[in-house]
């Protein structure tokens, strides 16, 4: 195991960076030895556990409740593709700064402000929405204003996590399984709970619920503090300048570092258009099923939940099996497996096909995403991860916010079912593309 100043020695892309992460991955033990048990028994990761739970169990409540309530409530897709828009926007703008503040301010500061600022304009948007006196531009400016606070959030947990797994890659990707497996376990029963409960209690309600998570959460933050102390939370950035000039070339250090790491770079060129396409899913989805004229929020929410299904499955696929040390296989399969998946629910004559479906949808994303992030920990040097993350996660957002509106443009002048076609083959194209790029293939 080397440790994180001997990494920064690799540079990104060349033949050591790639064996210090191969290295991490086969030495002391590898997964075999890394017991769930052994986990729980770190009660700052447990807390950190919790805290991305339960607040992911009230995210549902919104992201699920708010796109179908737009949609139904407006009675045109198109104004679902806005919602998408707006969840998607700041991503995009504020996501290659975000990661820079995480590696530069204090991660409790951060985390603990995210968490308050959330539970403050979603209890907004509910007391609005309760009285009658949210329109659709009204609802837009919530979640744009929502999502600001969002971006920083899950940068600063992914550079936390090796710390508290003490640099050990293998515990990081157990770790890794385990926070996200557990929140998106929570995208399995909060689109189900949220199609049950919209039958009977008004959306309003939901957001109540999901305004108090994000309070237990800022308790749970303090919580870490408390039992890790501030050495977990503290910047990684060894001269953290917050100059506007230092921010900005630290920005240009996370974008470069990608670009220049071959298995990386081939992918991230075709992924704003792939991941775009991927987000608008849940945004055309309600058109979908609303033209078979049975099912509901009952139908939407099974079928959301179904993809979240898929993520765990994948997720623990990839940290049990031989995929972990194929990650070429995951890489280049991943939106080939999505696109085909999509073509036969459209071909098809049944709404209930949306839940397989959308079962297939989220299998094999599941598998990418911890692929990709322990590639990234295992060749990224400790004191770039926040910037890399959010480089990642901006490159990958950059088409969110136009793709729902293109699709949704789509299916407004053809169908929803032609739209989500054009998803399909989105990426399948994308797909076949990476499958001609040998670094991807053939990461390990």
């Amino acid at each position: 195991m080397t440790s994180p100043s001997q990494k920064s020695e690799a540079e990104p892309g060349s033949e050591a960076a790639g064996q210090t992460g191969q290295e991490s991955l086969n030495g002391q033990g590898g997964l075999g030895e890394v017991s769930y048990r052994k986990l729980l028994r770190n009660v700052p990761f447990v807390l950190l556990w919790l805290t991305l739970a339960q607040s992911a169990l009230g995210d549902q409540f919104f992201k699920v409740g708010v796109p179908w309530h737009t949609t139904q409530q407006f009675g045109d897709v198109f104004d679902g593709a806005l919602v998408g828009m707006a969840m998607a926007l700041p991503l995009t703008i504020f996501g290659l700064c975000s990661g820079v503040l995480v590696d530069r301010f204090n991660r409790f500061g951060l985390l603990l402000g995210a968490d308050l600022v959330r539970m403050t304009i979603t209890g907004a948007i509910a007391a609005f929405m309760a009285a009658s006196m949210l329109d659709l531009p009204g609802l837009l400016a919530g979640v744009i204003l929502l999502t600001v606070p969002s971006t920083l959030y899950m940068p600063a947990v992914q550079t936390i996590v090796p710390r508290l797994a003490g640099g050990h890659v293998p515990t990081i990707a157990r770790m890794d399984a385990l926070l996200l497996g557990s929140a998106t376990t929570m995208t399995v029963l909060g689109p189900s709970i949220t199609g049950l409960a919209l039958t009977v209690v008004p959306l309003s309600a939901l957001l109540g619920i999901d305004a108090a998570t994000f309070g237990i959460a800022a308790l749970l933050i303090v919580a870490i503090r408390v039992k890790a102390g501030g050495e977990v939370l503290r910047p990684t950035a060894a001269k953290p300048s917050r100059s506007l000039k230092g921010i900005l070339s630290a920005v240009r250090e996370g974008l470069r570092f990608i670009m220049t790491e071959p298995a990386l770079r081939a992918q991230f060129l075709v992924y704003p258009a792939l991941d775009g396409a991927q987000y608008s899913i849940v945004f055309i989805l309600p058109g979908f099923l609303l033209s078979y004229g049975d099912g509901g929020t009952v139908l939407f929410g099974v079928a959301v939940a179904a993809i979240g299904i898929g993520r765990v499955v994948g997720m623990f696929t990839v940290t049990h099996t031989f995929l972990l040390r194929r990650r070429g296989l995951v890489f280049v399969g991943n939106f080939f497996v999505q696109g085909l998946a999509i073509l036969v629910m459209c071909l098809g004559s049944d709404a209930w096909l949306a839940p397989p479906a959308m079962f297939f949808v989220g299998l094999p994303a599941g598998m990418a995403t911890v692929s990709i992030s322990t590639y990234v920990q295992s060749v990224v040097p400790e004191q770039m991860r926040g910037r890399v993350f959010a480089s990642i996660a901006s490159l990958s957002s950059a088409a969110m916010p136009v793709a729902p509106l293109l699709f949704g443009l789509v299916a407004t002048s053809a169908s929803a079912s032609v739209s989500l076609m054009c998803i399909a083959a989105t990426f399948i194209l994308g797909s076949v593309y990476l499958m001609t790029q040998r670094k991807v293939r053939e990461v390990l």
